[in-house]
């Protein structure tokens, strides 16, 4: 798929991006290992008495909320490396949910970037 990555002061290159379609099952396990973290969050605080009041229905709710905004992330950008189009150093991006746009920021100048894919012109 192309890409277009665009900075703050107008410049674009296209680039090819690659993304993963997740399985249900591949889906589910991630919901549950999120599900799973605020779960045990929830019960390490549970013997804190001031903090467990706020802490303990905040992580059973965020984990039952972030379970499903999990699960229905089903499409992830692959890592990427590219340059920067100010200074032409090395940026990259991790894997991660593709949600575009992606803000991406040079790690050497500092420039803001957008990642997101290319708009098709009817011709």
């Amino acid at each position: 798929m192309r890409g277009l990555i665009s900075s703050s002061t107008a410049k674009t290159k296209a680039i090819e991006i690659q993304l993963k379609e997740l399985s249900e099952s591949e889906a589910r396990k991630n919901a549950f290992k999120i599900l799973g973290i605020c779960w045990l969050g929830m019960l390490i605080m549970l013997p804190l008495p001031p903090i467990h009041w706020v802490s303990t229905p905040g992580l059973f709710i965020a984990g039952i909320v972030l379970f499903f905004k999990k699960y229905r992330e089903r499409i992830y950008l692959e890592p990427l490396k590219t340059v920067c189009l100010e200074c032409n150093a090395e940026i990259s991006c991790k894997f991660q949910a593709f949600t575009p746009p992606i803000s991406l920021v040079c790690p050497s100048c500092r420039y803001n970037f957008t990642l997101a894919p290319e708009e098709k012109t009817a011709g």
